[in-house]
């Protein structure tokens, strides 16, 4: 495995800027947890000055230092991202599942729910939610909503390869009599 990793990081140009690119940003996203200043403190530093040493990229006029502001921008947005896609991918993963290993009506009812979440535009929909629940929202409300307005689908992609492994020789089951003419209970 890690010498397919140093293959591709040498012989693949693209490989490597993505790599270099991803490490930057966790390195930035790691650079949160090392904060001299909390997150949401306004004035700890003084306000609108140019990049510095002290102030990398400068402060903003709220006195807060833009680089330990984008720090902690970039590690929520990649936990925000992260629990999005896992909760989207579960939600696709049981209902998938479930229409492709059941069949029959449950598969209609269940592929029809997802043929409506299709066609929803989401954006509208998560400003809509965002001016209902304005004083309520959290993150992890917001999470929520996304995931299940983005499930539909991996939903139907999951569904096609549980239709297909349902159907394949070697999951059928064999009833009757075996080969050798004795009886089996198989």
């Amino acid at each position: 495995m890690l010498k397919i990793l140093g293959d591709l990081l040498r012989h693949n140009r693209e490989f490597a800027v993505g790599v270099t690119l991803l490490t930057f940003v966790i390195l930035v996203a790691t650079a949160s947890f090392f904060s001299p200043y909390p997150a949401a403190d306004s004035f700890v530093v003084p306000p609108d000055l140019p990049p510095s040493w002290p102030h990398v990229l400068g402060t903003n006029s709220r006195g807060q230092d833009v680089f330990w502001q984008l720090s902690f921008a970039i590690r929520n947005t990649l936990l925000f991202g992260f629990s999005v896609a896992i909760l989207s991918r579960i939600i696709s993963l049981v209902i998938g599942l479930v229409a492709g290993y059941a069949g029959g009506w449950v598969d209609r009812v269940l592929m029809s729910i997802n043929d409506s979440f299709i066609v929803i535009p989401l954006f509208p929909i998560l400003v809509l939610f965002y001016f209902v629940m304005r004083e309520r929202m959290s993150w992890a409300w917001l999470a929520l909503a996304m995931a299940s307005l983005g499930w539909a689908y991996d939903a139907r992609l999951i569904r096609s390869v549980a239709l297909s492994l349902r159907t394949r020789e070697f999951t059928q089951r064999q009833s009757g009599c075996c080969t050798s003419g004795m009886r089996t209970s198989c």
